[in-house]
């Protein structure tokens, strides 16, 4: 129940926070461009579901920002023990500047603290004035006071949350040359919903690739590309 409450807070509250966090990335410093515009999402995930269910959640995203996207499964068979060269004609067949590869690396397990903390459990009739928690910490001339103070403000047991933390591995090829040309590790808290992970991640990942001019609106890449 805890951790519903934290998870709610986190999504609810008016800080613009993403749940997914990219803790390390790297740039080809040698690509120059142009920014894809036409992109094959591949997912790879524990089972099939997770990978197809990631997928629509990223051509979603890209869509959403005017690149032009389909899920790798419709092109990669993922029964197939594909080589080399029968994935690179998939991929030529479907007409794709780029790959954008979502891998799973770690589920982590960890535990929070959460220390007690004192709060007001009732008003002291007697007191129409001031700060309830003073009548805590600083002994009133009255006896009565320093005993109602006690009883009002009591202290919450502390407590261990346990999170699970997802860690994505998240990469883009240029379909042309095969060769990387982005690629970041990035880490969520899961709460039980793939969707709304698999959301987060490509939400997160996706703002990134745009801001780096690395992922464009389709028509945009064909102008660029014609010059």
């Amino acid at each position: 129940m805890r951790r519903a409450s934290v998870l709610f807070l986190l999504f609810a509250s008016g800080c613009a926070i993403s749940p997914t966090r990219i803790h390390s990335s790297w740039s080809d410093p040698t690509f120059t461009g142009p920014g894809f515009g036409r992109v094959a999402v591949l997912a790879l995930f524990d089972t099939e579901a997770e990978s197809r269910s990631f997928e629509r959640e990223a051509v979603v995203e890209l869509t959403e920002r005017g690149v032009d996207a389909i899920p790798g499964r419709t092109i990669i068979e993922p029964d197939i023990d594909a080589t080399q060269e029968q994935m690179e004609r998939a991929l030529a067949s479907a007409d794709v500047e780029g790959l954008l590869i979502f891998r799973l690396i770690a589920v982590d397990e960890r535990q929070v603290y959460r220390p007690p903390t004192a709060y007001l459990r009732s008003m002291p009739p007697g007191i129409v004035w001031g700060d309830p928690f003073y009548w805590y910490y600083y002994p009133h001339w009255h006896y009565y006071w320093h005993w109602r103070s006690s009883l009002a403000v009591t202290s919450s047991p502390g407590y261990w949350e346990e999170y699970t933390y997802v860690t994505v591995e998240s990469s883009l090829y240029d379909n042309d040359t095969g060769r990387l040309v982005w690629t970041a590790k990035s880490e969520t808290m899961d709460n039980d919903r793939f969707d709304r992970l698999a959301g987060s991640v490509a939400n997160e990942i996706v703002d990134m690739l745009a801001d780096l001019a690395l992922l464009v609106p389709a028509e945009t890449g064909l102008a660029e590309a014609s010059r």
